[in-house]
């Protein structure tokens, strides 16, 4: 039974750093963008057939894109600001990974009883040193920022328990346990800095980002059977070959046309945003997403 709950992420912990060590940085950046914009395309295919693409949500998308494509485009110019907007980027994604695991171990028994803040504030606290050392180069005391991370998982993990009113809820958090100790042995090793050299700042962001991917399409394709699930499959894959179609289009002329707003660097990081801020449902009231 504890099997059935964790074998999902061990999967996708598995697949992420496969793909670390099978691919260069530089291929390894392109797949990120490319994957990433496949992700974010069949979340808002499945936003649009849930009926929640409704006219909060396309107000919203409208001004998010507004503001991101003009952030994106400004630092285009300005790349003496790209370090920053990578950090709040990737600091923004590590929050967005953190919160949905929340909800993907817990399921329906998930309420804002349990604190999820203090969880992706733990998991904020192990990633944020990592990132400033690799995209500033400047030392951070990582064991100080862990020891907070780690009281932080501490109130969390009392109020899961205080929380826990059945076992079966106290059984969907062994996820939840395993995705946080595999988090803080990561994090433990990039600390030393003989392992960190190896992990360049696109491997450390390609593992949880591939770990996210994979966690949701497994979290998904459990849900479907027989034809649903085909069709599942079928999505993924066409619009997959269509990415990696538009970004050969793009590799031949990199500097030019529209798709180079869609799968540059600079542009990438905006339309992550956007992805996580329209996916959230922390930040707005879900009464005035569901009207």
């Amino acid at each position: 039974m504890v099997f059935l709950k964790i074998y999902p992420v061990v999967f996708a912990y598995i697949c992420a750093f496969f793909v670390i060590y099978s691919v260069h940085n530089v291929s390894l950046l392109y797949l990120m963008i490319i994957f990433g914009q496949a992700h974010f395309i069949i979340s808002y295919l499945y936003t649009y057939r849930a009926g929640k693409m409704n006219s909060f949500y396309q107000k919203r998308a409208l001004m998010f894109f507004l503001v991101f494509f003009t952030v994106s485009s400004f630092i285009y110019f300005h790349q003496e600001y790209l370090p920053f907007f990578v950090l709040g980027t990737l600091l923004t994604f590590v929050y967005h990974y953190a919160y949905d695991e929340v909800k993907l171990s817990l399921g329906k028994e998930w309420t804002s009883n349990h604190h999820p803040f203090f969880f992706c504030f733990s998991l904020l606290s192990f990633f944020t040193p990592i990132f400033i050392d690799k995209i500033f180069h400047v030392a951070i005391p990582v064991h100080l920022f862990f020891t907070v991370g780690f009281i932080s998982l501490l109130y969390f993990f009392n109020s899961l328990r205080r929380g826990a009113t059945d076992y079966h809820l106290a059984f969907k958090s062994f996820s939840l346990i395993l995705f946080t100790f595999i988090n803080s042995i990561f994090v433990l090793v990039l600390a030393y800095k003989g392992f960190s050299e190896r992990f360049s700042l696109y491997a450390v962001a390609a593992v949880i980002i591939f770990y996210h991917y994979v966690r949701w399409y497994v979290y998904y394709g459990l849900l479907f059977q027989d034809d649903d699930f085909n069709i599942y499959l079928d999505i993924i894959i066409w619009v997959h070959i269509l990415l990696f179609l538009l970004f050969f289009q793009y590799y031949l002329s990199p500097g030019t046309g529209v798709l180079f707003t869609f799968f540059s660097q600079t542009y990438f990081y905006g339309w992550t945003m956007i992805h996580i801020l329209l996916s959230s449902d922390i930040l707005f009231i879900k009464k005035k997403f569901n009207k």
